[in-house]
């Protein structure tokens, strides 16, 4: 059975990079011992179907290349008449002041779903599963700990944290 480390919030009151820091810590010493197979990240406001944790682990143990996956990340501002119009899929990693966050970004109209993952840059966390061993081997080897993981400059959080993945040789 499959062991995944869940983010669990430490106060609402701590701002969000600190938070994030402070859990992803956490872990890091938790799984000193391998014992964990995923680290997840899932923000409250995220809307997943019951299903959707399934499958992105699934892809995660068909894809060994691979070491982080993301949900679809809905956009603020997407929701139409209670309708979703469409999704921020992720960014690319190409440079582009025209779009958020410095990066060029893509907005689709929604099929009735999403077949084909693509490799990013940098997603949201709002619904991310890691490979515990890539954190373990690739992340920490390179960045150590009681460092600042996550920090808000021209960019949020979770775009500089991907950054760092991206850096440490991860693939997303």
């Amino acid at each position: 059975m499959r062991k995944i480390y869940p983010a669990n919030c430490v106060s609402n009151k701590m701002p969000v990079d600190a938070a994030r820091n402070e859990i992803l810590e956490a872990f890091l010493r938790e799984n000193a011992d391998r014992s964990y197979d995923y680290f997840m990240w899932m923000d409250t406001d995220m809307m997943i179907r019951p299903n959707d944790v399934e499958k992105l682990i699934y892809y995660l143990d068909m894809h060994s290349d691979v070491d982080a996956v993301s949900a679809l990340y809905v956009s603020k501002g997407s929701m139409i008449n209670g309708k979703l119009k469409h999704h921020l899929v992720a960014f690319t990693g190409k440079p582009s002041t025209q779009h958020m966050c410095g990066y060029e970004f893509w907005h689709i109209d929604l099929p009735e779903r999403v077949v084909e993952p693509v490799e990013v840059h940098a997603s949201g966390l709002g619904c991310m599963i890691i490979k515990a061993s890539s954190l373990m081997e690739k992340f920490l080897a390179n960045y150590g700990m009681g460092r600042r993981y996550f920090w808000f400059d021209e960019y949020s959080e979770d775009m500089n944290f991907c950054g760092l993945m991206k850096d440490a040789g991860m693939r997303l």
